[in-house]
């Protein structure tokens, strides 16, 4: 948020958005250990040890 000044007065106004989205869809035969596993590896992708995604997503940089 910013403050914008028009004519002497001011409102806050949004500069920048960011959205993060994840869906995880499943099969109704899928099983619990299958379900875990792409939980699990769904929350390794993203740590920030993992420089491929961390560099992508945060630091924006490019993939290759």
């Amino acid at each position: 948020m910013q403050t914008q000044t028009i004519n002497g007065i001011a409102t806050p106004v949004v500069v920048r958005k960011s959205y993060a989205e994840a869906t995880f869809s499943f099969e109704g035969t899928s099983t619990e250990q299958e379900r875990n596993d792409i939980v699990g590896m769904f929350s390794s992708a993203m740590a920030t040890t993992k420089t491929l995604f961390h560099d992508t997503v945060v630091k924006l940089q490019g993939v290759y």
